[in-house]
């Protein structure tokens, strides 16, 4: 996201990163640290936000919209399954779920967190509609090869269909094409946050 956040500083806009480096958390546990980051945001501009984010970061960022609408004005998810079904290639989620159990080992967290069986406010709420106020703008492609196209589709949305691959729509020109067009209608200054 680096290069994105850079691309944007150049534009004009003020990117804040999330301050994840390793998005392999427990969902919930994430959601929290970013609502301080999100506080931090708001009350350093003064306004509500433009959230971007990636793959689970663009869940995130949806998670954000739906709990604290007050303090977003938009969410664009990227390549993000958001319409429940989570269709992500079986490596992936495999990959995830033994990195989190590594990490639940090592801080001693629930065995249940980010599984069906989790009751947080994350599972509850990622893949409920965003409150009226805040907008949507999904980005996906065809051929992503991590995620199902279909599960990252916004029926009250603006589904944009760009080329490319999961990993690359970080710095794909069609992505940041869309990006412009999206900050440029929603974004009441120049401050967002990037995931």
């Amino acid at each position: 996201m680096g290069v994105m956040a850079g691309w944007l500083n150049r534009l004009g806009y003020r990117a804040y990163f999330s301050g994840i480096d390793w998005n392999i958390d427990c969902p919930n546990r994430t959601g929290e640290l970013l609502r301080w980051r999100l506080d931090y945001i708001a009350q350093e501009t003064g306004r509500p936000i433009v959230l971007v984010g990636h793959s689970l970061g663009g869940l995130l960022a949806r998670f954000l919209g739906v709990n604290f609408p007050e303090l977003i004005r938009h969410v664009v998810a990227i390549g993000s399954p958001i319409d429940g079904s989570s269709w992500v290639h079986p490596l992936v989620l495999s990959t995830v779920r033994t990195l989190q159990v590594l990490r639940r080992t090592m801080d001693n967290s629930s065995p249940e967190c980010a599984s069906r069986q989790c009751t947080c406010l994350f599972s509850q709420s990622v893949f409920s509609p965003l409150p009226q106020g805040v907008g949507s703008t999904v980005i996906f492609s065809k051929g992503d090869e991590l995620v199902d196209w279909r599960a990252c589709l916004d029926p009250r949305g603006n589904n944009q269909q760009v080329s490319g691959r999961h990993i690359s729509l970080i710095v794909n020109r069609e992505v940041y094409h869309i990006l412009a067009e999206v900050l440029a209608t929603y974004s009441q200054g120049k401050e967002l946050q990037v995931a």
